[in-house]
């Protein structure tokens, strides 16, 4: 089973799907820092975060599920892969909404998780 989920993960058309995920969530980062266009589409831009977290978190899963060892989940792929999702999450804790913003920081770990995709940002990460 592991080495199922592990060759699903890594087959190209899955791995270009990620790749794509990620740069609509970069781009609608961008648009997110203009106030007016924010307000105009915070809910396409709310769905897209929740799709994509959704898939993200799948992924995540999967990718841990599919470890040999526990201790991989501490590779730095895998930690940047936790930070761009958390933030999501953070506020189904009860935490207080004015921290949360600096949080919803992390999620510019989101375009780390390319790394994981092409070999020059590897070497630069």
């Amino acid at each position: 089973m592991k080495k199922q989920i592990d060759n699903f993960l890594n087959n190209k058309i899955c791995e270009m799907f990620l790749v794509i995920i990620i740069i609509i969530n970069i781009i609608c980062l961008g648009f997110e820092t203009d106030k007016t266009i924010y307000l105009h589409y915070k809910t396409l831009f709310n769905q897209i975060e929740l799709i994509s977290v959704i898939i993200f978190t799948i992924e995540y899963i999967l990718r841990l599920i599919s470890m040999q060892k526990l201790k991989d989940a501490l590779k730095p792929l895998m930690i940047i892969d936790l930070f761009a999702i958390l933030p999501f999450y953070l506020p189904l804790k009860g935490l207080d909404l004015r921290i949360l913003r600096t949080f919803r920081l992390l999620r510019i770990f989101r375009m780390f998780k390319l790394a994981r995709y092409f070999d020059a940002l590897q070497m630069i990460g």
